[in-house]
């Protein structure tokens, strides 16, 4: 049984049947959505464009990433984004730290990603990939969202860690975990 074609103000949109996927997005921007054709059946997500930074540190930040597991370590987190659904638009970093530019689909929580990340990664390094030294990651992350227009810069600045390090270029408030007094503040409401 076939799906009837999807219609978009109006317009229907025919799909031919080699297509795996298609998409649509209306012209009113309230209810833009992407239909993806899966084995002849249509299915409508929400249409995104979510842009991370992501920075977490080794177990109390020891230098635990040696320079010949760094590739492996890379190559795993890329491939366990990928996994998950997401994009992974660059890492780098230094033997105590990490940064990850990534896309997130709406349907996987920030936390859940870097959840499994981390704890996938830690048993890989650890079981798969042993160094001389056991591996772990510190508990929490820092994450920064942004627009596309900031996503070159960032992807920039992530593959050209070692870089930023030996040159004391890095931007403090990406590579510092200390920022509890920086949380968001509520500003704008005027509730009286």
């Amino acid at each position: 049984m076939e799906a009837d074609p999807p219609v978009a103000n109006g317009t229907r949109y025919e799909f031919q049947p080699t297509k795996k996927i298609g998409f649509v997005i209306t012209g009113d921007r309230t209810k833009m959505f992407v239909i993806i054709l899966e084995s002849g059946r249509i299915k409508i997500m929400a249409f995104w464009r979510l842009y991370y930074h992501m920075v977490w540190a080794t177990k109390e930040r020891r230098p635990l990433i040696e320079p010949k597991q760094e590739p492996g370590l890379y190559n795993y987190i890329i491939g366990k984004a990928d996994a998950l659904g997401c994009i992974a638009h660059a890492i780098g970093g230094i033997e105590d730290h990490i940064h990850l530019v990534v896309s997130i689909p709406p349907k996987l929580s920030i936390a859940d990603f870097v959840k499994n990340i981390k704890g996938s990664s830690s048993y890989q390094m650890n079981h798969l990939d042993p160094g001389p030294k056991k591996f772990g990651w510190q508990d929490g992350y820092g994450v920064f969202s942004m627009g596309k227009q900031q996503l070159d810069t960032a992807i920039a600045y992530v593959q050209n860690q070692k870089e930023h390090h030996s040159q004391g270029t890095e931007i403090a408030s990406l590579e510092k975990m200390t920022h509890i007094d920086d949380l968001p503040q509520r500003q704008g409401f005027n509730t009286h």
